[in-house]
């Protein structure tokens, strides 16, 4: 569907290519080749909890003790009996994520594993989160529909959720979190160290059919480089659709009938104006996050799922039946683990793991890492 780059890039590109270093570039290749401009934003995860101020302030909830995710069950315990009509924790197909457990983002190793093995689908960790999900879904502190709800937004949009979780806590999205939960103020919380993930999921391509590729390069370099048409794109035009206020910052017409909310999807977010409401250091703070956020010891690697074709989509299937009740806690782990693991065995997952742990073997060793 894509045409390859690289040879753009080095003909009109010069400037794009400045204004990235190499590890966001790595988002937008495979085999060797660029296929795609990463958008300059939050390319790091920092997993945190996301907590309504006015119920952090009322139970004088001591923020800094939160360490894990476990950590904020007292102050749920709190909401539940405290706050009729608000749902304590608001999630859907829960908050399991490597990330919170020491296991690699790109690759699932433990990061301090001195021979890299690769981890079976359900982890010692993954256990042990579907029983602290379940214990709190008995206890009333989840939304009874997490299971079945399609968009994270909905767990929280009417306001009347306490807690959620947000993988990314990317700076900033305080404002928008409060846009989408009834105009609540909330402090985000992190629990577990900065990763970077890289950018390869927001990107912009030329496709393989393009008339005018270097043309198409030439405005892809444009709306990353040129603050003009960048927030142009983003926000509309000056004095219609958007009023500058002050230093960086702009107040936007919601009547005005542009409305996008997506910076992310244009370009390079070091040019964007900030709405009005947005911390003044939003900017500096997402680019402090991204360099200093861990990088994978396995960046670069990437798995060729052809041999395991039919394997993965099986395996998806079990977890489309199992995985969003049992990562919830709506279906007891006692009752329903064991029968998962078995059907996932059945579906292949344990040939999938060893072909990723051949893979990886031969990347570290013509990496001179193995």
């Amino acid at each position: 569907m894509f045409r390859p780059i690289d040879d753009l890039l080095g003909q009109y590109g010069g400037q794009l290519l400045a204004s990235m270093d190499e590890k966001y570039w790595n988002g937008g290749k495979l085999g060797g080749k660029t296929y795609a401009v990463p958008n300059y934003q939050i390319s790091a995860m920092r997993p945190s909890l996301v907590i309504q101020k006015r119920f952090l302030d009322k139970y004088k909830l001591d923020v800094g003790k939160l360490k894990r995710i476990e950590d904020i069950e007292p102050f749920l315990k709190q909401i539940k009996e405290g706050e009729k009509g608000v749902v304590p924790f608001g999630t859907t197909r829960g908050f399991y994520t490597n990330l919170l457990y020491g296991i690699d983002w790109n690759v699932p190793v433990y990061r301090n594993d001195p021979t890299p093995t690769v981890l079976p689908d359900v982890t010692a960790e993954m256990r042990a989160n579907f029983v602290l999900m379940h214990d709190w879904y008995t206890k009333g502190y989840i939304n009874e529909d997490a299971a079945t709800l399609k968009d994270a937004a909905q767990a929280y949009n009417n306001g009347n959720t306490a807690v959620w979780f947000d993988i990314t806590g990317k700076p900033g999205s305080e404002v928008e979190f409060k846009a989408a939960d009834g105009g609540y103020d909330v402090q985000l919380v992190p629990v577990a160290g900065s990763v970077f993930v890289g950018a390869g999921n927001s990107m912009n391509a030329i496709s393989r059919t393009s008339a005018h590729p270097e043309r198409a390069l030439m405005l892809l370099e444009l709306v990353n480089t040129d603050k003009q048409l960048y927030n142009l794109l983003v926000y509309g035009i000056e004095g219609k659709h958007y009023t500058k206020t002050t230093g960086n910052f702009i107040r936007t017409n919601p009547d005005s009938g542009y409305f996008t909310n997506t910076d992310w999807v244009f370009g390079d977010i070091r040019n964007e104006y900030l709405p009005e409401g947005s911390p003044p250091g939003k900017i500096e703070d997402t680019i402090r996050a991204n360099e200093e956020a861990a990088v994978s010891a396995f960046d670069g690697f990437e798995f060729d799922p052809d041999a395991v074709k039919t394997e993965i989509a099986n395996v998806r299937a079990v977890n489309d039946e199992y995985y969003p009740a049992l990562a919830t806690g709506t279906i007891d782990p006692a009752r329903f683990l064991a029968e998962y693991e078995d059907k996932l065995a059945k579906a292949g997952a344990g040939v999938i793991v060893q072909e990723k742990q051949k893979q990886l073997d031969a990347w570290l060793k013509a990496k001179g890492k193995k």
